[in-house]
């Protein structure tokens, strides 16, 4: 689900230490494996290639012996599959005399540095073999000083610290978030391991493939009973930074370590079911043991013995809305460039029978800007307001409305309201527009929007007699247009920020 999205794969390949026995428990001195990677920007994925410790390519040294050797890692574009950047060695026996020198390099396929350079907005100048003609970079040196060793370049232990520190409300552009990864094992090469990881920016996404995974292949014991090839040790779903937010696993017995759980296929999540439906705007009601407080979201139970699976009826049915949902999507995104996005937050107070998600985000494209504004525009007001949401008997109110180009997932206008006055805004409906976007005939538009608005408001005091209220005002003046220079979208903005 959701792969296409994607323009860039990292492919890693080597043996892993750690790991002393093989899928049927055989001890091995290690196992190969195998990692994907997929990222929507190129420097999204060479920043996760420098953040391996660039000794792990190295046989001889210490980190690769106690943890992993990266034998191979290469970039390359989804669209032709052509590589774009590798890591490769140079042995003292390589280059005896000296030039270049011996070490670990970044290579540049079919481009020189100063090219990569313009490609991705870097700038390299500050390693010290730096030479903006020559195809590759040198990011490592060998020498021997009574022995072997291994010398990084100071610019790329800068560059891995700034990576590490990574702080979202500074980064400019969308950059993923989340990180879904399913690792399987081989019955055919037992010895054998593979890791996909798929980066998403924004948490529904990541959860959607998530939930598409296929259970029937979670657990050895399943998975070869359905004469699959290999079968699912793990399927995750976490937070940049490795924080898990929610994983897919099997329980069997007690001996699991999970408690209170029968034998089944379960969501365990470690955040709370609050917080994961009104952030993903995905709502899990239908999964078996639903509750609040619960842990452990049943998707499918055992049955002849732990051979088969049959999956939890409502997990099918949420599969099934999720699957037309993007099917929908998908056809829709043919059409146009944008997208308005409303993100919609069940009322308060309602009759209890009335059972409605925490939060909910409908998406719907069009073909030109002029559209989707003429669509934000239709959306009445009064929707934005809980209050009134609540006397109109609707059982959702809209907590804000994005207008999002497509082609780079950047927002580029938004409406909301703002409830209650603080130092920053008057208690208000605002428009917020990005500008980045922010063209003449676009403010036109909006101009014309704002005072149609105002129009239709004044009518409709006169002929009801009630009186405009104040949190519209901000909006009737063109000038109180908020402009946002931002280009990332923030996961508190969409609805999809835990």
């Amino acid at each position: 689900m959701g792969d296409n999205i994607f323009n860039y794969i990292l492919e890693i390949t080597g043996l892993d230490n750690r790991i002393h026995s093989d899928a049927n428990g055989n001890p091995v001195p290690h196992v190969e494996f195998r990692e994907a990677n997929y990222f929507i920007t190129l420097c999204e994925a060479v920043d996760s290639l420098l953040l391996i410790d660039i000794r792990k390519f190295e046989k001889l040294s210490e980190e690769a012996n106690n943890d992993r050797y990266c034998e191979c890692a290469i970039i390359r574009a989804i669209e032709d599959n052509e590589p774009l950047v590798e890591i490769f060695r140079l042995s003292i026996e390589d280059t005896p005399k000296g030039c270049p020198e011996a070490g670990i390099y970044m290579g540049f396929f079919e481009t020189r540095t100063r090219q990569f350079e313009r490609l991705t907005d870097y700038d390299l100048s500050r390693f010290s073999a730096y030479d903006p003609d020559l195809p590759f970079l040198q990011l490592a040196s060998y020498a021997y000083d009574k022995g072997f060793k291994i010398s990084v370049d100071e610019e790329l232990t800068h560059w891995v610290n700034d990576l590490k520190s990574y702080d979202p409300s500074s980064v400019e552009e969308v950059e993923w978030d989340y990180q879904v990864s399913i690792t399987r094992n081989s019955f055919s090469s037992p010895a054998l391991q593979e890791t996909t990881n798929y980066h998403y920016p924004w948490l529904q996404e990541a959860f959607i493939h998530l939930l598409g995974t296929d259970i029937r292949k979670v657990g050895k014991q399943i998975a070869e009973g359905s004469n699959n090839r290999s079968w699912i040790e793990d399927a995750s779903l976490s937070e940049r930074g490795a924080k898990k937010i929610v994983e897919i696993i099997a329980v069997k017995d007690h001996i699991s370590g999970e408690a209170d759980t029968q034998p089944g296929i379960y969501l365990k999540l470690y955040t709370s079911i609050e917080n994961i439906e009104g952030e993903s705007g995905i709502g899990l009601a239908q999964l078996g043991n639903y509750d609040q407080d619960a842990k452990y979201l049943l998707v499918a139970n055992y049955y002849d013995g732990f051979n088969k699976l049959l999956q939890h009826p409502g997990y099918l049915s949420l599969l099934l809305v999720l699957n037309a949902e993007q099917a929908l999507r998908q056809q829709s995104a043919k059409q146009g460039p944008y997208q308005l996005q409303i993100t919609w937050i069940s009322s308060q107070n309602l009759n209890e029978d009335i059972n409605y998600p925490q939060q909910q985000v409908a998406q719907i494209t069009y073909s030109s800007l002029d559209e989707a504004l003429f669509s934000l525009k239709e959306l009445d007001e009064r929707l934005f307001d809980e209050k009134q949401a609540l006397h109109l008997r609707y059982p959702i109110y809209v907590k804000q409305a994005d207008i999002i180009d497509i082609s780079n997932k950047s927002v580029v206008v938004s409406k909301f309201q703002v409830r209650q006055e603080n130092d920053q805004s008057p208690a208000a409906m605002y428009l917020r527009v990005n500008e980045e976007h922010a063209s003449e005939k676009m403010l036109k538009s909006l101009r014309a929007l704002v005072v149609e608005t105002t129009q239709a408001r004044l009518q409709q005091s006169s002929t009801t007699g009630e009186k405009t209220s104040q949190q519209f005002s901000s909006q009737d003046d063109p000038k109180q247009i908020h402009r946002s220079p931002r280009k990332r979208i923030p996961p508190e903005d969409k609805g999809l920020g835990l």
